[in-house]
């Protein structure tokens, strides 16, 4: 399915699935199943189906989440090594940030972190632990 909505496409073809939940009511008036899906830009949406074949609840439809109501939905509904996975919920507390670079920008910290031998995330680390120290702020 692709909507738009509030200018953006949502497209479940070209996002990832990151997990589904469903009531697995397959009666004629209960079913309920929901998809949460990661765009490359790092949005959040969530795909649904809803109904039966006796009820006029029929339908899909497409609902645009912010990170927080991302994380809160897969807490409740997906198994909790998706949930840490997807959110990076680790021991030392690391939290998943989506960031939108040009191109050129991720080729040029790609370039950086590989004479480093460093990994993406690593290098990103690096440059804003280094940005804020020069700003005066102490972090660990």
């Amino acid at each position: 399915m692709k909507k738009i909505k509030n200018n953006k496409i949502y497209d479940t073809q070209t996002a990832q699935v990151i997990g589904t939940w469903s009531n697995n009511e397959r009666n004629d008036f209960e079913f309920v199943k929901e998809t949460l899906y990661r765009k490359k830009t790092g949005e959040f949406f969530l795909y649904g189906i809803i109904g039966g074949p006796k009820t006029w609840l029929n339908g899909e439809s497409i609902h645009p989440l912010s990170y927080e109501e991302a994380k809160k939905w897969a807490e409740e509904k997906l198994p909790i090594e998706i949930f840490n996975r997807v959110f990076n919920i680790t021991k030392d507390e690391n939290c998943y940030i989506g960031i939108n670079l040009s191109k050129k920008m991720v080729s040029e910290v790609d370039k950086f972190a590989r004479n480093k031998k460093i990994n993406r995330s690593e290098m990103i680390r690096e440059i804003i632990k280094d940005w804020l120290l020069k700003n005066g702020e102490n972090v660990k």
